[in-house]
């Protein structure tokens, strides 16, 4: 779907998958499509939400619009 709504992201093969260790990023079809596509894996160390990089990058830049000026 992405790839065709956005070609232009998937053309220059940036993609970063964040790896919570979800039973789903650990299946056969998705680890056989993560070596096809060259797509880096960041993992993350079982059992530490305090590490968890969505903390650090993703929820900061969400709340922006949120802050009183």
């Amino acid at each position: 779907r992405i790839r065709k709504k956005r070609p232009n992201l998937w053309a220059n093969n940036s993609w970063i998958l964040h790896d919570d260790n979800a039973p789903s990023h650990r299946a056969t079809i998705v680890t056989h499509f993560l070596a096809k596509n060259s797509t880096n894996v960041l993992q993350q160390p079982p059992y530490s939400p305090d590490l968890a990089p969505c903390d650090f990058f993703l929820f900061p830049k969400l709340k922006l619009p949120f802050v009183a000026p």
